[in-house]
């Protein structure tokens, strides 16, 4: 049931990335499967030869449950907020609509110094995209 539901929201998100602007719609569509290949091969890697030594992943990493549950519920958060402004992008007819929103420095300070160069990386490819 988990996978399922994880699995929807992955392609929830990508059909709302369809009804972005092409650059914004690359450049979301590369960063979700990027992240979300990130997730899966960190849990991996966390599982010994042979998976049934071990009856969960919970025995072997006591935060696993903690990062995934963390990881979806941001996910989520993403796709509402998404789903909210590609609705009222909808329906604006002659102003440009604004996607995004900022991050919240409370957000910014608990991250850790891998989050930060990914955020500065992402920044970067969103600069070098509309330079293009």
């Amino acid at each position: 049931m988990y996978e399922r539901s994880h699995l929807q929201l992955y392609r929830s998100i990508r059909r709302l990335h369809k009804s972005l602007p092409p650059a914004f719609r690359f450049m979301g569509n590369k960063y979700i499967r990027d992240e979300w290949d990130r997730h899966r091969s960190v849990l991996r890697a966390a599982l010994p030869d042979p998976p049934s030594a071990v009856a969960s992943t919970a025995e072997l990493e006591p935060n696993a449950d903690k990062v995934r549950t963390t990881f979806i519920a941001e996910w989520a958060r993403y796709h509402n907020v998404m789903a909210e402004q590609v609705n009222s992008a909808s329906r604006w007819e002659e102003s440009v609509p604004k996607y995004g929103v900022n991050l919240e420095s409370s957000k910014l300070d608990a991250m850790n110094d891998q989050q930060i160069g990914q955020l500065h990386a992402l920044k970067q490819e969103v600069l070098k995209g509309g330079k293009e």
